[in-house]
């Protein structure tokens, strides 16, 4: 089995520094496929992995589901909303409310409150659309920039299992795209959640410099189960192998928005009846 996890700076590092491996003739990262990974050459893809997908993250923002999905959660009054405030609450802001900026609460407050980690699988086959993935990222920043309005923490891990062929095992890719002492920067989450190229171009280059031997088709991609993270991880799957099945889950912003919400009340079920159990056994 191979493994590679890293965080973003890390991430970043190792996309600009490692040289492909000799046994990968042609490699798919730097091919000019437009439709297929949304980027016209590698440095353009770069330039969104370094710099931000601004296009995506207007895109998100600009998303009436987004905005609704948020601010109909409603904002614990440990945070206070006003015309002026330490940083903007986007979502709100898009949503033509004019107390769109935060203040925090103190450090005591909000550092005593569990950390949530949400991990999301960006596996998907072939035929999987730009705007299916895109989607589901609106609605993956909606659900954080919805936890942190209510005083958590959030950090985001990308990964990726791909079932090798011609390599032996099976390979784990997770990117620390968020640590939870971090502000939601939309501009990064929008390439690595909903931008083709993080899985088509980005994710390539991680096996192309990692495994031995050229995997033709890069492998299939496949889920992580429950044990390959901690406890308190909301782990959102790869896309469907089935078109039927991601038209039904990501097919339009609400259909996102009421996937990923209930993905997260799942998980939020899941931990009480956890901690529940617990508390009996004590």
């Amino acid at each position: 089995m191979y493994t590679y996890t890293r965080d973003w700076d890390e991430f970043l590092a190792d996309i600009e520094g490692q040289a492909i491996g000799e046994a990968w003739a042609s490699p798919s990262s730097i091919e000019a496929n437009f439709e297929f990974t949304g980027t016209r050459t590698w440095d353009e893809a770069h330039s969104l992995l370094t710099h931000g997908w601004r296009e995506g993250r207007s895109k998100l923002a600009e998303s009436t589901e987004f905005a609704k999905a948020v601010t109909r959660q409603g904002v614990s009054e440990a945070w206070q909303h006003a015309p002026a405030g330490a940083f903007p609450h986007v979502p709100a802001y898009c949503a033509g409310i004019a107390e769109c900026m935060m203040t925090p609460p103190g450090e005591e407050q909000r550092t005593s409150l569990p950390i949530v980690t949400i991990a999301v699988n960006i596996g998907a086959a072939h035929f999987t659309s730009t705007s299916v993935m895109i989607n589901r990222g609106a609605a993956i920043v909606a659900l954080i920039d919805s936890i942190e309005a209510q005083g958590q923490r959030v950090e985001l891990i990308c990964c990726t299992r791909s079932i090798l062929h011609n390599n032996g095992g099976p390979l784990d890719i997770r990117v620390t795209v968020k640590r939870a002492d971090e502000h939601v920067d939309l501009d990064r989450i929008a390439f690595t959640m909903a931008h083709p190229s993080m899985l088509r171009r980005m994710k390539f280059r991680i096996m192309e410099f990692t495994l031995p031997d050229r995997e033709y088709g890069y492998g299939t991609p496949a889920d992580l189960h429950d044990d390959d993270f901690e406890h308190g991880t909301m782990y959102i799957p790869k896309f469907s192998h089935s078109r039927r099945e991601q038209r039904d889950m990501y097919g339009t912003e609400e259909q996102a928005v009421q996937t990923v919400a209930d993905m997260w009340e799942a998980a939020r079920t899941e931990w009480q009846v956890a901690n529940d159990e617990l508390d009996e056994a004590v």
